[in-house]
């Protein structure tokens, strides 16, 4: 299943926000939970980069 780099940005975006949020929670409320959710929020950010990578690709090439 191909996905657009629209959508699939917009899914980056929102895992970006979750690091961020729970980071955050981490490191200033030493929050272990919330540690854990953020690297899970990394994992799938970088689960979504090569995706993203080979749409841009195949996109640039349709323009």
């Amino acid at each position: 299943m191909d996905k657009s780099t629209v959508s699939l940005f917009n899914q980056m975006k929102e895992e970006w926000e979750k690091l961020e949020e729970n980071h955050e929670d981490f490191d200033q409320k030493d929050n272990k939970a919330a540690g854990r959710r953020a690297r899970k929020a990394a994992n799938n950010l970088k689960k979504l980069l090569t995706p993203y990578k080979k749409a841009s690709v195949d996109e640039a090439k349709e323009i």
